[in-house]
């Protein structure tokens, strides 16, 4: 009698087994998913350029360690409002040198970027910054802003010497120097 009780209890204690195993498994499904989710959502703070290439590439959707994407040249943290560049050891920390900038479509204004220039500090070694193509990317992707490039963007701005600046957004070169 005792063996057939243990027997028909056994028989049930089964599928309960089965039960557990499998809500353990969708439990570490899950649990996997939402880690993922947020190492994600840490690595899309991070805008990525790479040399000899103005467009910015969000760090969860680019693995910066393939050598077919190229050399990383700066890096950009949207969270700390800083942009680094990339390989340097010592590191001075500068503002850029704009001190107001706006973006003008048929001579009206647009978007104003001056607290945007205003609140980015760039990290680097040497005398060169991120080009202003390279920025305007930055704050493209902080905006959620999609500029139209069949229209005729100016940008204008008043670097720290009180120069004032129009140059094509799309088309114009952008280098700064200390």
């Amino acid at each position: 009698m005792m063996n057939s009780l243990y027997f028909h209890y056994g028989v049930k204690f089964i599928p309960f087994l089965n039960y557990i195993k499998e809500k353990s498994k969708n439990l570490i499904t899950y649990c996997s998913y939402l880690y993922n989710s947020i190492v994600s959502s840490f690595n899309s703070d991070i805008i990525y350029f790479f040399d000899k290439n103005p467009n910015a590439y969000i760090g969860s959707y680019i693995n910066i360690h393939n050598s077919n994407n190229g050399v990383v040249v700066w890096k950009d943290s949207r969270s700390m409002k800083k942009f680094f560049q990339y390989s340097c050891e010592y590191k001075d920390i500068k503002y850029y040198p704009i001190i107001t900038a706006f973006i003008a479509l048929d001579e009206k204004t647009v978007y104003d970027l001056t607290d945007f220039f205003n609140e980015l500090r760039i990290e680097r070694t040497n005398a060169d910054y991120p080009n202003l193509q390279q920025l305007l990317e930055v704050w493209t992707y902080t905006e959620r802003i999609v500029l139209d490039r069949r229209k005729e963007y100016t940008i204008i701005y008043m670097d720290n010497h009180l120069n004032e600046f129009t140059k094509n957004l799309f088309t114009g070169t952008f280098e700064f120097t200390s």
